[in-house]
């Protein structure tokens, strides 16, 4: 069983979500709900269990209040949003499931069979909760969390030099040349990447601006990282990158 504690300071909104779960996972039992911070608290402190379905904004505080009063977080967290885009970024790099309110029952199920994965799981790292609370509250994402097939690795975003196309998966190329699979699509990583650092240049690659070398216009434009590597920049992405490029650096014609 999947021992849940559910916390939202909307009444209608925590027993939907409760009948939905009763309905829909029946391995899933509901060990309490709660409205504010203070009972969350109380809650998850006297009681062993293994999810906490957590909506943001909360009676007496917010989910990131009650994170930060807890000493122990060894327990899986979906999140429950209205929050502003950059949190819902903040969560996607760091490998955090959300759900966004109102609540949809197909995204409950798939949110669940995440959770369910992870707890049948060995390989998965915890999640890295410091590193989502300094993003949001900062308003920098500084990490990125790369799935691949065994496990989920932590990176800066500073140490990515690229991204490549690799059949249904991706490639991630690392600043000292070390590379990682990566379970999730170039799409998928165009969706939430930084637009100030990272750019598609081409269907097979994606960029991190601050390792281009050179911008060559000579048979066939093409981008020169500083590893050595020339990427073609495909005709239809031309124009834009080099808006992108005239945005980013000085004295570009």
């Amino acid at each position: 069983m999947i021992r849940t504690i559910l916390v939202d300071d909307e009444l209608n909104a925590l027993n939907f979500t409760a009948n939905a779960l009763q309905k829909y996972c029946a391995d899933v039992e509901i060990l309490g709900k709660v409205q504010s911070v203070a009972d969350a608290e109380l809650i998850i402190q006297s009681t062993h269990f293994d999810l906490v379905l957590l909506d943001i904004e909360l009676i007496d505080g917010t989910a990131f209040d009650l994170l930060n009063r807890l000493t122990e977080k060894s327990f899986e967290i979906i999140f429950i949003t209205a929050y502003n885009q950059h949190a819902i970024k903040a969560f996607k790099y760091n490998a955090i499931d959300y759900i966004l309110k109102p609540v949809n029952i197909k995204e409950l199920i798939s949110a669940i069979d995440k959770v369910r994965i992870r707890l049948n799981s060995t390989l998965n790292p915890p999640i890295d909760y410091k590193f989502l609370l300094e993003s949001i509250k900062s308003q920098s994402i500084t990490k990125l969390a790369i799935h691949s097939v065994n496990e989920t690795v932590f990176v800066s975003l500073a140490d990515i030099n690229r991204f490549e196309a690799y059949g249904n998966y991706s490639r991630v190329i690392l600043k000292d040349g070390s590379q990682i699979i990566s379970s999730k699509t170039l799409k998928d990583y165009e969706q939430i990447l930084d637009e100030d650092m990272f750019f598609r240049v081409h269907h097979s690659h994606i960029i991190n601006i601050h390792y281009l070398k050179k911008y060559i216009r000579k048979d066939g434009f093409t981008a020169l990282m500083q590893d050595g590597l020339s990427i073609p920049v495909a005709t239809r992405r031309r124009e834009a990158f080099e808006h992108f490029m005239k945005i980013h650096f000085t004295n570009i014609p």
